[in-house]
């Protein structure tokens, strides 16, 4: 599928950008998505490193932006690059 779509460029852009971030001094947390949903429903965040936990699926949009929104003040999360999904 990714020699087939613009997945490729967009994947090999992404990774610039994060070795690009990685290398500055500011505070910095990337958050990596499981697949967005819409779902109303608040489920447990699960917050990955390295495969563990093993992520879920999905997580809603709602729970993406809480979290991006209360990890700005989070020292625990910087120079961090942690996975989010629901279960």
């Amino acid at each position: 599928m990714i020699r087939k779509t613009n997945l490729g460029i967009s994947s090999a852009d992404h990774d610039r950008v994060d070795a690009y971030i990685r290398t500055t001094d500011t505070d910095w947390t990337l958050a990596r998505l499981a697949a967005l949903s819409n779902s109303e429903k608040e489920k447990k965040l699960v917050i990955s490193y390295a495969n563990a936990p093993k992520p879920a699926m999905f997580v809603g949009r709602r729970q993406v932006a809480k979290f991006l929104v209360d990890s700005f003040n989070d020292r625990s999360l910087y120079q961090k690059a942690p996975v989010i999904s629901e279960r």
